[in-house]
């Protein structure tokens, strides 16, 4: 999942910084399950999975410790 997302950020590339392009939601389907990514400033988010009517949610911390293209 976190592959997916990086691809997507990866290819949105402008010229704010690495952190800036990452910001926001992130969506996309893995397995028939759909699946979003909120990255919020500051390192904090939100992920959110919906299957067959049920839906979970949670909280993520994230960095980035590489900034290569």
């Amino acid at each position: 999942m976190l592959l997916m997302v990086s691809a997507v950020a990866m290819a949105s590339m402008t010229s704010c910084s690495k952190e800036q392009q990452l910001l926001g939601t992130w969506s996309g389907k893995v397995d028939g399950m759909d699946i979003s990514f909120t990255f919020t400033d500051g390192g904090g988010g939100t992920v959110k999975s919906r299957l067959e009517g049920t839906t979970v949610t949670g909280t993520i911390t994230w960095s980035l410790e590489k900034s290569e293209v």
